[in-house]
């Protein structure tokens, strides 16, 4: 018997862009927004491309077209940056297909509309965007909730999406207000308890944490890129041109999608990572990934990017001054422009 769901169609803003959708996505600034530059929808997902298949994840793409399946959580479709399809593995709970949602099918539709798409953290730090790339397990989000909670601001934990043009400084667009810590890092930072916050995933450890004040909704240039690295003593070293290009690349969604992407989408992400080295600087941050060194660490990248707070308060200050919440409606200082 086939059962008929009317499903309403929630606006949400990220990005600077408008996202309608019939799943409730509470990650997500909500907008007051009758018009979706994406629309987020239930339905049936039908491969239409041959991709590649390993351990229970599927993928095909082509510049504008893009089919992503986990075995255990279910299938997406993603077509000219406009249109996501999600179609449900049986009994997984909203929570679960979020995760992928917000990262890889996201990045995918912000890639189809032309943006270049990083992974990594990035925090308003003065007047600028200050990124920072590196593998996973090398404190990106960590480093950015530590400058964070000194006074910075925070643009995106794990989404970095970029206007990249060879003739104008590259911009960064607000994501949306959440961290994703690991839980020995929360009452370090914050003096908040780990096991009160919720994960973000039912079998994973990292937590979120929303933050309801400092998220930057302005789109910034983006000035300094720090990719960080393991070593014994901290020390931030430029990079030469060559070295830093093949550092972002490395840290792009292009690289997570290198054997499904065409030519033209490939084209369009290596030409942004080239854009990008014509306006920002690129350092190699070397830590030794001590929770001991991370007030140290975090005075010694301000130094370096001349945007101290002098904050006396050390790490652990108020996150918020209210309950913790997502904001009810997003400033219209997001940017008019859409990506």
């Amino acid at each position: 018997m086939h059962t008929e769901h009317n499903y309403k169609t929630m606006a949400y803003e990220a990005f600077g862009l408008t996202i309608g959708s019939d799943m409730v996505i509470p990650e997500l600034v909500k907008s007051e927004s009758s018009r979706w530059d994406i629309h987020v929808r239930r339905g049936p997902v039908f491969y239409r491309l041959k991709g590649i298949e390993e351990d229970g994840y599927k993928c095909a793409m082509t510049a504008n077209e893009a089919y992503l399946e986990w075995k255990i959580v279910g299938r997406f479709a993603i077509l000219n940056g406009k249109h996501i399809t999600v179609d449900p593995a049986p009994g997984v709970d909203e929570s679960v297909i979020r995760v992928p949602l917000l990262g890889m099918v996201m990045a995918v539709a912000l890639m189809q509309r032309g943006l270049l798409v990083l992974h990594g953290s990035v925090l308003g730090m003065g007047k600028t965007a200050v990124a920072f790339l590196g593998d996973k397990g090398f404190g990106k989000s960590t480093l950015a909730a530590a400058l964070y909670a000194r006074g910075h601001r925070l643009i995106s934990d794990d989404i970095l999406a970029i206007t990249a043009s060879s003739a104008k400084r590259p911009r960064v667009w607000p994501a949306f207000p959440q961290f994703k810590l690991w839980p020995e890092v929360i009452p370090s930072i914050f003096g908040l308890k780990a096991e009160e916050l919720p994960r973000v995933h039912p079998e994973a450890e990292k937590r979120i944490l929303t933050v309801a004040e400092r998220f930057e909704r302005q789109v910034l240039p983006l000035s300094r890129i720090y990719i960080l690295d393991a070593g014994p003593c901290a020390r931030i070293e430029s990079l030469p041109p060559q070295e830093a290009l093949m550092e972002i690349i490395k840290n792009s969604y292009l690289a997570r999608f290198s054997d499904q992407a065409d030519r033209s989408a490939e084209a369009l992400q290596l030409r942004g990572c080239s854009n990008l080295l014509k306006f920002a600087s690129v350092f190699r941050l070397i830590h030794c990934f001590s929770l001991s060194k991370l007030e140290e660490l975090v005075e010694m990248v301000e130094e370096h990017a001349g945007t101290a707070t002098h904050s006396t308060r050390g790490l652990q200050r108020r996150v918020v001054e209210e309950p913790v919440s997502v904001p009810e409606a997003a400033s219209s200082s997001a940017g008019s422009a859409q990506p």
